[in-house]
């Protein structure tokens, strides 16, 4: 037994040889996976099979593990998979035309938040491309390898998207719908993006705001990173009544703009 499995229970060190011994698996592997699998064989032996270890370097805090559960894919149907739309004139790129495409073979609209989600799980650097690398890396991580798979997880995916890492997903969002060359992210893009984002969340203020910016154009032709972020803490902190704004806190130029025209509409 290795130093992880030293402070075992007897059992528990006896369904790590059990596992190792059906799976193949090393000791390192086993505690691992019955670790996450709630120290059942069945479901870690399961777990094992359909997913692979390898070696996670990066990111990686004191004391966790080295290993990561990644789900097993074919990466040359992956591959093929892409070269149903790449552009006729860059077989390496997937242009507007071919994510028309893809998004009519999943059966979904190219305005769907979803496909924000697919962009972000690739980690797609322009809006309306996806280079081959980006799409082997966004399906590798989703462990899909054909439009059926795809298909069949984009429920988890937009639960995902619309929860726990709805922040993650917004803040890729800016950087990914800057145009080439710019440090800032223009006025109707950021528009369009908080309609995909925000429209069906429950922050009442948004209507309010999003009349407020459209009239701004000249004043804000640019939305800088940081009222972009704060924006979304503004919302999630401040109710329609403006409870939970203070002033004295450090809210960007057009957030404190905007909060002086309601609260001039209000006074009316």
């Amino acid at each position: 037994m290795s130093r992880n499995s030293a402070s075992l229970s007897a059992n528990q060190r006896q369904k790590v040889t059990e596992l190792c011994a059906f799976t193949g698996a090393s000791t390192t592997q086993a505690v691992t996976l019955l670790q996450h699998a709630g120290w059942s064989i069945e479901a870690a032996a399961d777990a094992y099979f359909t997913y692979g270890f390898q070696i996670d370097g990066s990111g990686r805090q004191p004391g966790q593990s080295a290993y990561r559960l990644e789900p097993k894919v074919d990466t040359t149907k992956i591959d093929t998979w892409f070269q149903r739309y790449a552009d006729e004139d860059d077989a390496n790129l997937i242009t507007d035309d071919g994510i028309v495409r893809f998004c009519a073979d999943l059966g979904i609209d190219t305005q769907d938040f979803i496909v924000l989600g697919i962009s972000w799980k690739m980690e797609a650097s322009t809006m309306c491309v996806y280079t081959k690398d980006e799409w082997r890396r966004g399906m590798e991580k989703m462990g899909v390898d054909s439009v059926d798979a795809l298909k069949r997880i984009l429920p988890e995916l937009r639960e995902e998207i619309s929860g726990n890492s709805f922040k993650e997903l917004y803040m890729f969002c800016y950087d990914f719908g800057k145009e080439d060359g710019k440090k800032s992210l223009n006025h109707e893009m950021a528009i369009a993006l908080w309609e995909l984002l925000i429209s069906g969340r429950n922050y009442p203020l948004y209507p309010q705001w999003i009349s407020f910016i459209k009239s701004q154009e000249t004043q804000y032709p640019f939305i800088p990173k940081d009222t972009w972020a704060l924006l979304l803490d503004f919302f999630r902190q401040v109710d329609q009544n403006l409870n939970g704004y203070d002033e004295a806190d450090a809210w960007p130029v057009a957030i404190d703009d905007f909060v002086t025209q309601l609260q001039g509409e209000y006074k009316k």
